[in-house]
């Protein structure tokens, strides 16, 4: 009987390397022979996906720093409802997930007014997983950086098409990168489907192999890899 793919979702506050630790996962596991797909959120070129980059840009009368935090995560939620929908699961070996609903819990907790962290954290769960029905990650992998590292890197990547800019709003703002960051190492020490991942050494990131090979090892004693 076939079993469910391997979900691995990569998280983490914005510039901390996630783009290319994905990129060799995706290697290491095709290269073994598997079915991988990556899928990246949010999904710019969709409805939903459309509107939150309106949002993040900063350009338009609605800000997504400005929207209050339950309904910018409806946002984000309905975006991978749509996305996830459409992935048939027994295409695929290992899906790999370019952020996915621990990213809603920490930023849009970062800014939420109304409840504790935790509180809100459990609300994001209940929709996405009971009430959407988006499929569960095996593991979130939580890439740490600090704030500092975090600016030097979201700078290098240049302009984005979805900002018109070369960081968006969430990104220009050093309290909710560095209230994300605490709610990522609180909710991975909370978990055990959590784990986090220090990328950076004496104030400079690890190497990109470095960092791959403590992804590898990870999964490996996870049970979610065989070498």
């Amino acid at each position: 009987m076939k079993t469910k793919p391997t979900y691995i979702a990569i998280e983490g506050i914005d510039g901390s390397g996630k783009t290319v630790q994905i990129a060799q996962l995706l290697d290491e596991i095709s290269g073994a022979g598997y079915r991988c797909r990556e899928v990246s959120f949010p999904q710019y070129d969709g409805f939903f996906g459309e509107q939150i980059g309106a949002m993040l840009s900063g350009r338009h009368s609605v800000r997504a720093d400005e929207v209050d935090a339950r309904s910018m995560a409806l946002w984000y939620a309905a975006d991978r409802m749509r996305t996830m929908r459409n992935i048939c699961p027994d295409d695929y070996d290992y899906i790999i997930l370019n952020r996915y609903t621990l990213a809603n819990a920490a930023y849009q907790g970062s800014r939420c007014k109304d409840s504790t962290p935790l509180e809100f954290a459990k609300w994001v769960f209940d929709m996405e997983e009971i009430e959407f029905q988006l499929p569960v990650p095996d593991l979130y992998l939580i890439f740490d950086v600090s704030p500092a590292l975090s600016a030097q890197n979201v700078a290098a990547k240049g302009y984005r098409d979805y900002t018109g800019d070369s960081a968006d709003v969430y990104e220009k703002s050093s309290s909710i990168l560095t209230d994300a960051r605490s709610l990522y190492r609180e909710f991975a020490a909370m978990y055990d489907s959590m784990e986090l991942l220090e990328c950076h050494e004496n104030g400079r990131m690890k190497s990109p192999e470095a960092i791959h090979q403590a992804v590898m090892d990870i999964l490996t004693q996870r049970g979610l890899w065989k070498r």
